[in-house]
């Protein structure tokens, strides 16, 4: 069994069917009660059955680490990007964490440049933190 045999017995859950509708009418949808990396594999799978544009938003860095090297994994790294914390945690000296400036190069690359894409986010604070990191 591969991945696309998995992706294809997801595909036929009436919770996918759901998801997928709420897609298709633009209608924001919360995934629960999916653990681990059963989460990415849904996501990899409605991803294949609707090539769609997704931003996904997780709790903190390490889920969205995981779910990130998860799905590039199943559907490839060229469609995929995550937006981690562009700076250390420590405010006092500043530093950039270049690393994270490249992924999210990559990903702002991602979203110029493909029709479907999937963008991982380290969570809501991530999307403001390059912008507000000066302020308390």
């Amino acid at each position: 069994m591969n991945f696309n045999d998995i992706l294809n017995k997801y595909a036929l859950l009436p919770q996918v069917k759901t998801i997928i509708d709420n897609i298709n009418n633009k209608v924001d949808t919360n995934i629960e009660g999916v653990k681990a990396s059963g989460k990415s594999i849904l996501l990899a799978s409605i991803y294949k059955l609707t090539l769609g544009k997704f931003f996904v938003i997780y709790e903190d860095s390490d889920s969205a680490a995981y779910a990130y090297n998860d799905i590039s994994n199943i559907i490839g790294k060229d469609n995929i990007g995550i937006l981690p914390s562009s700076y250390n945690t420590n405010k006092k000296r500043k530093t950039i964490d270049v690393s994270s400036e490249i992924l999210r190069t990559d990903a702002l690359n991602i979203l110029s440049n493909n029709n479907s894409f999937i963008v991982i986010i380290s969570s809501h604070f991530e999307l403001y933190n390059r912008y507000l990191h000066d302020y308390p």
